[in-house]
C-alpha cells in the first residue's frame, strides 16, 4: 500500500517538501541523518515533473525543511496527491527499493501511469491527476 498524506487535494499545501517525502519513506522528520540523500533524490525528479509540466519549467531546487509545497507549486489547481506519490514512488525505488520484483514493477506501472495523467492534466488543463 501506498501511504498518502492529507486531504481529497493532496494535504496542506504548506507543509515542507523534505518532511512531506521523509514522513511517506518512513524516515522520522526530527532525524536529518538522510536529509541531503533524500533533497538529492528530490531534485533529481522534479526536472521530470517540470518537463511534464507540473511547476516551474525551469525547475525547482530543495534546500532544506523549510522548502514548502507553495514555493515550488504555485496554483492550487494542481492535485498535489499525484506529485507526491510520484516524487514518493521515484525516491523509494533508489533510496530504499523493494526485494521483491513483483513489487517493483507494481511501483514502475503506477509511476507509468501518474506520468501519464499528469501530462494528460497539463495537456486538457484538467490538473485533476
Amino acid at each position: 500500500m501506498i501511504p498518502v498524506l492529507g486531504n481529497a487535494k493532496g494535504g496542506d499545501i504548506m507543509d515542507s517538501i523534505l518532511n512531506n517525502v521523509k514522513k511517506l519513506l518512513g524516515i522520522d522528520s526530527e532525524d536529518d541523518s538522510f536529509d541531503i540523500d533524500v533533497m538529492t533524490m528530490i531534485n533529481s525528479t522534479i526536472p521530470s515533473l517540470a518537463q511534464m509540466g507540473i511547476g516551474p519549467s525551469n525547475g525547482y531546487i530543495v534546500t532544506s525543511a523549510d522548502d514548502k509545497w507553495t514555493d515550488w507549486i504555485t496554483t492550487n489547481d494542481i492535485n498535489l496527491q499525484g506529485v507526491k506519490t510520484y516524487l514518493y514512488l521515484k525516491i523509494k525505488l533508489i533510496f530504499d527499493p523493494p526485494t521483491n520484483s513483483t513489487v517493483v514493477e507494481a511501483f514502475n506501472k503506477n509511476l507509468n501511469e501518474l506520468e501519464w495523467r499528469m501530462m494528460l492534466a497539463v495537456e486538457t488543463n484538467n490538473l485533476e491527476v
